[in-house]
């Protein structure tokens, strides 16, 4: 099973397939000659990955919040193609109660 991530908005983003060169391919193509790394990563989730069902384009993960985009890219360089497993109510923490969530503002 391929990896669903649970965005900061609420919504679901889903691999719905592992990349191919091709798709690396493309996704150069389509960030173009200026394009960053960033540009082509985007791009090539864009084609790998629907959000909440629908397919998406390159501006729609480049206005994803970063933490988030950068939980995609990370199934993308890394290759954890795996599904995680979902932590059981409590866990993750020592004492078994629920992990603060820090944010700077």
């Amino acid at each position: 099973m391929l990896p669903e991530i649970k965005l900061s908005d609420g919504r679901t983003a889903k691999f719905v397939r592992k990349p191919k060169a091709a798709d690396a391919s493309k996704a150069v193509r389509i960030a173009g000659a200026r394009g960053n790394e960033i540009d082509r990563n985007a791009a090539l989730l864009a084609q790998i990955v629907e959000i909440d069902g629908q397919k998406q384009v390159m501006e729609d993960m480049l206005n994803l919040n970063l933490d988030d985009f950068g939980e995609l890219n990370e199934v993308l360089q890394f290759g954890r193609w795996e599904a995680a497993p979902k932590k059981a109510e409590g866990e993750g923490t020592e004492d078994g109660g629920e992990e603060e969530n820090f944010t700077q503002e």
